[in-house]
């Protein structure tokens, strides 16, 4: 097992030492002649305990549990110090030593102790105990661990300690609930064995419903012999899934089951089938028939959803409003509420309704675990020009894009002090630089009004008086459009000279003498 957040670790490491950062490149090479030598020269030049861990850890993988368990003795790693324990404990039990596995691991679940290795030193201690004790182990801990994994530990020691009809019950429950993981088919396999216990219509469902959106075909052998209506909906779902969409609509369209979550489930698969197929009609007739059959089940607010999304990505407000009202008031406890509601909400600022204001207002108070709570507060913000809402953004979600703009529009803290005079900075102390003397242009009059003979840009001529014989009147309708360095535009530019309302306007104080 690799625990990727250790070697985040190590590679933060790696800007104070240079031997963590060689450490790293050499891991995944092992095998390679001089790697472990390279390594630990390494480790005893700087004294880098994360490189003996490392070395420890790339020994571990390999099997070389006795020289893992030496450089871990050296290591002394306090920040790292649940990592050290997890992998001494592997390191003995992979010499077959479980009591001191079990010594090694045991602060780890200590009570209060709080580490990201609970799941794997649980899983390890349970390995290394009797099958008695791994079982109440897992039972206790069976919350906190993550699925199937723990499942899949406990059922082995069920089967341990002889207790066959729990440990068929949960081999069921990992093969049937977690059908596309790993430890399904290590379950599959103990669960034949059993004799294939709790082999019911309803985990078969169950297992189909997982498998049906990625591996439709599995699902429909899975199918093959069971009788319902729930089985014909779903054998009809395999071929949507499977992108036989006319197929899938037309079986379907003949089924009429009775109960009303097979009928709400026949209905999502037909709206889907028909929206695939092009079938605008098709589409809206099972759209009405869930609204008006079906308007609380999960199947018809997944309708809802894709059906607003259509009108949303046309920009038809009028049509995509009201379905996401009906979002947020037939299905106030589920989470994707939130989401319809900032549809609303955000629907409403955009087009700057007077009740957009206590809308967002009403997103805040109603849904703070939503991931727009933020963007809500800057906006009320925005609207009502009080920087106590920019404040709660920046406190409350630090690193966010709506924190970053909110901290835009905070006052200044300190205001900027004035100097004083006599003070370092002070402008009456400063020595002023003397008056630089700006000759006028060689064709304009010496007591002609001097213009701001310094080109503009690159492109301008050195401008020269209005009043000069041979020149045109500046004309503020230049091609801007043209190309930056076109030989047209400079043309252009070259035949107009600066008039002196023009060098009044971009020199104020060298237009006048």
């Amino acid at each position: 097992m690799r625990i990727p957040s250790l070697f985040l670790l190590l590679a933060a490491a790696a800007a104070a030492a240079p031997c963590e950062q060689e450490a790293r490149a050499l891991r995944n090479t092992p095998a390679k002649p001089g790697v472990r030598a390279v390594l630990e020269a390494c480790a005893n030049r700087l004294n880098a305990p994360t490189a003996r861990l490392t070395l420890a850890v790339t020994a571990i993988e390999g099997g070389d549990y006795a020289y893992a368990l030496q450089q871990l003795k050296i290591a002394k790693l306090p920040p790292l110090a649940d990592y050290l324990a997890y992998f001494t404990a592997r390191a003995h039990a992979g010499l077959n030593d479980q009591p001191a596995a079990l010594k090694a691991v045991a602060p780890l679940l200590a009570p209060g102790a709080s580490s990201p290795l609970l799941h794997p030193a649980t899983l390890l201690a349970a390995s290394a105990s009797e099958p008695a004790a791994a079982v109440t182990l897992l039972e206790q801990r069976r919350p906190l661990l993550e699925q199937p994994a723990a499942d899949l530990a406990l059922a082995q020691a069920y089967q341990a300690a002889g207790r066959a009809d729990l440990a068929g019950l949960t081999f069921a429950r990992v093969y049937f609930y977690y059908p596309l993981s790993k430890e399904a088919a290590l379950a599959e396999t103990a669960w034949s064995s059993l004799g294939s216990p709790d082999n019911t219509t309803e985990n078969l469902m169950a297992r189909v419903e997982k498998l049906l959106p990625s591996l439709p075909g599995r699902a429909l052998r899975d199918l093959e012999g069971i009788p319902g209506e729930l089985a014909q909906v779903r054998r009809a779902a395999a071929s949507y899934y499977s992108r036989q969409y006319l197929p899938a609509l037309t079986t379907l369209q003949s089924l009429a089951p009775r109960d009303p979550a097979v009928d709400a489930e026949r209905c999502y698969y037909l709206y889907q089938a028909a929206r695939r197929a092009n079938r605008d009609a098709d589409r809206q007739a099972a759209f009405h028939r869930l609204a008006q059959h079906h308007p609380h089940s999960p199947s018809y607010l997944d309708v809802l959803l894709a059906e607003a999304y259509r009108h949303l990505t046309e920009n038809e407000f009028a049509a995509y409003e009201p379905l996401y009202q009906s979002c947020v008031a037939g299905f106030p406890a589920d989470p994707r509420a939130a989401f319809c509601h900032w549809k609303l909400v955000w629907s409403s600022y955009i087009r700057r309704r007077p009740g957009a204001l206590q809308l967002l207002r009403e997103h805040v108070e109603r849904y703070p675990q939503s991931d727009k709570v933020s963007a809500a507060l800057y906006f009320i913000g925005r609207l009502t020009n009080d920087p106590a809402y920019y404040q709660a953004v920046t406190a409350r979600y630090p690193n966010t894009y709506y924190a970053l703009i909110a901290a835009e529009q905070l006052p200044e803290k300190t205001p900027p002090r004035r100097p004083t005079p006599g003070s370092r900075g002070s402008l009456s102390t400063r020595p002023r630089r003397p008056p630089r003397a700006n000759p006028p242009p060689p064709n304009c009059a010496s007591n002609g009004p001097v213009c701001c003979w310094r080109p503009v840009s690159s492109l301008w001529p050195k401008a020269s008086c209005a009043s000069a014989p041979g020149r045109r009147p500046f004309r503020s309708t230049l091609p801007w459009s043209w190309p930056r360095h076109s030989k047209r535009r400079e043309k252009s530019i070259a035949a107009y000279a600066p008039s002196r309302d023009y060098c009044r306007a971009i020199c104020p104080i060298r237009s006048r003498r």
